[in-house]
């Protein structure tokens, strides 16, 4: 390989200089014209993985992939909790999921609809990190189902070893492309149900939906990492 490397450069030693000017001319258009052809390549659909090979970008699959690895082990975000560790989590791991997000209007996507498990968040109030140990979240037990059609959502969780359910129902308003204003209707504690106040409301973004992951972030500058049930 090296030989027939050398033996090019040797050869170009004899040309006229006319030549040679005319060669390296030939060769930059031959570049640019490669560089060109590779860029229509790239934007063509199906080819991301081919741009993550070259430019060694992870493709939303291994992105996916890569946070779920990273929160699998983190008690939906209670082990190690801290500010900092969630400041760096976000920014290593959700937001460039965010940044592919494959749904332009996920507030108006019929995929929004469903039961999806919380994976991590980085809420102390969601994750119970201010309640006696008892009456903490059990692990993988936090749930958000959404009724589209109807403008609904139940949030539920179990405590005090899965013997007790607590729920919190609401409704909510969409606003294209991301954001639903939410209004919180009731809060049930076992069977003991109250009504909420009306001043419990608030507005929730999906920065991320595909067929089995959602991403939101709140009012309270949370994020949730939820899957599909």
């Amino acid at each position: 390989m090296f030989a027939f490397a050398s033996h090019a450069f040797a050869g170009n030693a004899h040309l006229p200089k006319t030549s040679l000017c005319a060669l390296t001319r030939q060769r930059e258009a031959l570049s640019v014209r490669a560089r060109g052809a590779r860029l229509r390549l790239w934007t063509q659909p199906g080819c991301s993985l081919i741009m993550g090979v070259f430019l060694n970008t992870p493709t939303l699959e291994q992105a996916k992939a890569d946070l779920i690895e990273r929160v699998k082990d983190l008690d939906m975000g209670r082990i190690g909790y801290s500010d900092a560790f969630a400041k760096e989590l976000d920014e290593k791991y959700i937001k460039p999921l965010e940044a592919m997000n494959p749904t332009r209007t996920p507030v108006e996507s019929p995929l929004l609809d469903g039961r999806w498990r919380l994976i991590y968040t980085n809420s102390k109030n969601v994750l119970g990190l201010d309640r006696p140990n008892i009456a903490r979240p059990l692990r993988n037990s936090i749930y958000q189902t959404i009724y589209v059609e109807r403008g609904q959502v139940v949030n539920e969780e179990r405590v005090l070893f899965g013997l007790l359910t607590n729920r919190v129902q609401a409704v909510f308003t969409p606003e294209p492309p991301r954001r639903v204003r939410v209004q919180f209707k009731q809060f049930q504690f076992g069977l003991l149900r109250v009504p909420a106040p009306a001043r419990a409301r608030g507005w929730l973004d999906i920065t991320y939906l595909d067929e089995d992951m959602r991403i939101s972030r709140g009012n309270l500058a949370n994020v949730f990492v939820l899957l599909r049930d």
